[in-house]
């Protein structure tokens, strides 16, 4: 069963509902990530994350290598959270 969360978790139900959104939304099979699209970008499913125990210069450097500014965190399989980068610049 696949499922589409938002930035606050909650499930979205249509491709319309995406469409509308300007969130980030993120696939999960079987409750298990697939990926996640930037700003309701339906064309380009994007598929990075950084593991829970990973640094987050780990993270900082797979965005900047991949042009993102959002990416999940995982444990498991499973979407913990989410590094952003704005939130890492921050004073």
């Amino acid at each position: 069963m696949e499922k589409v969360i938002d930035d606050d978790y909650a499930l979205i139900s249509s491709l319309d509902e995406i469409n509308k959104l300007k969130k980030n939304c993120y696939i999960l099979y079987n409750n298990e990530y697939a990926g996640f699209f930037i700003n309701n970008n339906i064309k380009k499913l994007r598929k990075e994350y950084i593991n829970y125990n990973d640094s987050v210069l780990e993270g900082i450097n797979i965005m900047f290598k991949k042009n993102i500014n959002y990416l999940p965190v995982l444990k498991n399989g499973k979407v913990l959270g989410v590094l952003k980068y704005e939130s890492i610049m921050e004073d």
